[in-house]
């Protein structure tokens, strides 16, 4: 046998290779979609009225943190289970209002994030961002800033407090800052008057809490803690928390 006819013999196998994969590729999809309608089928859930299902999905939410986006986390993961579950979960802006976001992330998460958020309509927002925000964290920061009802940032530097000061936030009720420590136990420096230029762009806030941050000093006396005659203002050395009433 020739070297051409072995070429051509391992050509014609490559190409019934490839559209064998291609009639399993499309039987896995069917065997999906059928697995979802069985799925829907024996559900009582999906028997139920759309309000009672929506309320226990809402349940199911984690009730000491905001969900995370991961396909195996609650909403997303109502998505995979069947047609019914889609649709009951699509449906229910609660389940979409609020959001945690580890940093950094992958390139277009940003886009898909507005899709997760537009579904909850015209509610106020929640969202929790851990780690250094960046060029990304600022994008969703700024682009959401006048529907956040509820703001958690844990960072490792005080970039964020420069975002906040530069938006308006008239919706914010709630505000927490964690800063990390270094190698050295040290934590980033906070003045005063950035505190107060947050308060400024928040008219509406109730409550806001810094956590593990260095309070500068002021040339007539120098402190690790600082207060501020308010109503709404106590502090301590570890931890300034805010209450306007």
């Amino acid at each position: 046998m020739f070297v051409a006819d072995l070429q051509a013999r391992i050509e014609t196998v490559s190409g019934e290779i490839d559209r064998q994969k291609e009639v399993l590729k499309q039987l896995e999809h069917i065997k999906s979609a059928l697995q979802r309608q069985l799925n829907a089928v024996r559900d009582p859930v999906s028997r139920l009225p759309l309000e009672i299902s929506s309320a226990i999905f809402i349940q199911c939410l984690p009730s000491t943190s905001n969900p995370q986006p991961g396909a195996r986390d609650i909403p997303m993961l109502f998505l995979n289970i069947c047609n019914a579950w889609t649709d009951i979960a699509l449906s229910d802006p609660v389940l979409r209002e609020a959001i945690h976001i580890k940093f950094p992330r992958a390139e277009g998460f940003v886009q898909l994030l507005g899709t997760w958020l537009s579904r909850a309509r015209n509610r106020s927002l929640s969202l929790s961002l851990y780690g250094t925000l960046g060029e990304g964290g600022a994008t969703i920061v700024g682009e959401y800033a006048e529907k956040l009802r509820s703001l958690t940032i844990h960072s490792p530097d005080d970039d964020c407090l420069d975002l906040l000061e530069r938006l308006s936030f008239p919706s914010l009720e709630t505000l927490e800052i964690r800063f990390w420590r270094d190698a050295y136990g040290d934590t980033p420096s906070c003045s005063l008057y950035q505190i107060l230029d947050i308060l400024r762009v928040a008219p509406n806030l109730v409550e806001c809490t810094f956590y593990h941050f260095s309070p500068l000093t002021t040339p007539d006396r120098a402190t690790s803690s600082f207060q501020l005659s308010a109503p709404w203002y106590s502090a301590g050395k570890s931890n300034t928390v805010m209450t306007k009433l």
